[in-house]
């Protein structure tokens, strides 16, 4: 392992360590959390990160989601999930955050996107 990399394992809605980070890497987290803004909002003054990767499961990955929603049968891929994003969704979340998203890609049915601190 790199001198220069460290891992931080806990309950990341309760505590993290104080910045400066250079990443936080949030993959599958934020569809798990209720006050998603809130979280996002804490997460980036605490730490201070310079990037976030953030990875969450699309609504709009199959024609499927949207049709079980409008019959009103469950449609999330986990029964844990509090939302599974649209990427307007997603979008209006992190920049509501102070996040500005600076690469979003669409992959194997999620959103996988890198964003920054806005200014």
């Amino acid at each position: 392992n790199p001198p220069n990399l460290s891992f931080e394992f806990g309950d990341a809605t309760k505590k993290v360590s104080d910045g400066p980070w250079d990443a936080i890497i949030l993959s599958n987290v934020l569809e798990h959390i209720v006050d998603r803004i809130g979280f996002l909002k804490a997460i980036r003054e605490q730490t201070k990160a310079r990037q976030f990767l953030i990875r969450v499961p699309h609504f709009e990955r199959d024609w499927q989601m949207a049709m079980r929603k409008e019959l009103g049968s469950y449609y999330y891929s986990d029964p844990d999930h509090k939302i599974e994003h649209t990427l307007k969704e997603f979008r209006d979340e992190t920049s509501a955050a102070g996040l500005r998203t600076t690469e979003v890609l669409l992959m194997w049915g999620e959103i996988w996107a890198e964003l920054e601190p806005a200014r």
